[in-house]
């Protein structure tokens, strides 16, 4: 109960991720915060060559108080805290599937100020997913799975996964068969 209460999205606004992770002695004295890189798939019945909906994927932040933020890669850039990227995180969206990292808030901070940035990522621009892309292009699967290296320092490397229907069934993969699923056992990350 405790665990899905950590890895479940819709979940996790119940019981702080810090207080389950204590339970487990996977979080220090200090709270811990989390970033989780979460893809979805096509909804049934929704068909991409009419509507243009192939998925989507982003990073979520959830900080020691329990504020969540968002970043994804939309065709306009950047977005912070997107209502469909927060939608997503609290659980919504069908084919969801999520992966949480367990990280100080000093790695949180800069993977949010460093990592998860134009810059740190080196997406300059938008490029649709399933086309070519760049070092400096990137579809929404591009930007979180960029992040997600920085994250887990080369661990997982999932960055050439080309839609968010593959990076969701490697995150599901990652996961051993789950939906929601964490990194290395929780330990904290620093």
């Amino acid at each position: 109960m405790v665990l899905s209460l950590l890895t479940n999205p819709n979940k996790l606004g119940v019981v702080s991720l810090c207080a389950a992770a204590s339970l487990f002695g996977l979080a220090s004295s200090a709270q811990a915060d989390s970033i989780r890189i979460m893809s979805r798939a096509v909804c049934r019945g929704d068909i991409p060559v009419i509507t243009g909906n192939v998925g989507h994927a982003a990073i979520a932040f959830r900080d020691s108080q329990g504020k969540l933020r968002t970043k994804g890669m939309w065709p306009d850039g950047i977005r912070i805290d997107d209502k469909e990227d927060i939608k997503m995180a609290y659980g919504g969206g069908c084919g969801l599937r999520t992966r949480t990292a367990v990280v100080s808030s000093s790695r949180r901070e800069w993977v949010w100020n460093q990592v998860a940035t134009s810059g740190g990522t080196n997406c300059q621009s938008y490029a649709i997913v399933g086309k070519i892309f760049s070092d400096k292009n990137c579809s929404c699967v591009g930007f979180a799975t960029r992040v997600w290296r920085q994250v887990t320092s080369d661990w997982e490397r999932w960055q050439f996964q080309s839609t968010p229907k593959l990076l969701g069934d490697t995150i599901q993969s990652a996961n051993r068969g789950e939906l929601y699923g964490i990194f290395d056992n929780g330990r904290e990350w620093k």
